[in-house]
């Protein structure tokens, strides 16, 4: 789940119930955020895309929060303004890509 005020992404446990893993601060580096708001597990649960809403950008990390890679539209899109991209919301499909709803 997104710890949005506190810019971090918790991993709970399901049968322990327990706070297992937490990664993420402030900022606008490669692992970091700005009011995440979205989280997706991959089907295999190899992987966890994070809506960085304030950073208008999606993060994909392991499922051990180590950073892999951002997805933007700003910076690829000249048109593109930031108000045109602040994800909310993703998921996954069944054959592991994502989609994000804003």
């Amino acid at each position: 789940m997104t710890d949005k005020d506190n810019h971090r992404v918790c991993i709970f446990g399901i049968e322990e119930e327990n706070l297992l893993l937490t990664f993420g601060k402030k900022g606008s580096g490669d692992g970091e955020f700005e009011y995440p708001w979205g989280v997706a597990v991959s089907p295999d649960e190899r992987f966890i895309a994070v809506a960085d809403f304030d950073n208008h950008r999606v993060q994909l990390f392991t499922s051990a929060g180590v950073y892999v890679q951002k997805y933007s539209l700003l910076g690829t899109n000249p048109l593109a303004k930031k108000a045109d991209f602040t994800p909310r919301s993703l998921a996954f499909n069944n054959d592991g890509k994502w989609l994000i709803i804003w």
